[in-house]
């Protein structure tokens, strides 16, 4: 189910698998591309995360995915986004968006 940026998805202490889509505004295309690059490396280099990929969308510049798998839901909400460097990228980057951000909760079917 699609969320706005001031929902949080139920999670377990389970594998979180979610997909979010950004839509950002044309005029801060390069300041958000600018903060997101700063918060990909330390993330991925988390225990926590089993994996982080980000794409846009070809034919919708501004539009972006975010592909994520996290060791534990719970561990993602209580723990990952209070990390200094995550609420730096929410703060910094919540601004640049044309439109709420959309996760997406996934359950793996492999």
């Amino acid at each position: 189910m699609p969320m706005t940026t001031e929902q949080m998805p139920q999670v377990s202490d389970g594998e979180l698998m979610m997909s979010n889509t950004l839509v950002i505004a044309p005029e801060h295309r390069d300041e958000y591309l600018e903060e997101l690059r700063l918060v990909l490396a330390p993330a991925r280099q988390l225990e926590a995360c089993l994996s982080l990929e980000v794409g846009e969308v070809g034919d919708q510049p501004g539009t972006f995915v975010l592909s994520e798998r996290w060791r534990s839901g719970r561990e993602y909400v209580e723990e990952v986004l209070a990390l200094p460097f995550y609420q730096r990228y929410l703060e910094r980057s919540e601004p640049f968006y044309a439109a709420p951000r959309s996760v997406l909760v996934l359950t793996s079917v492999t």
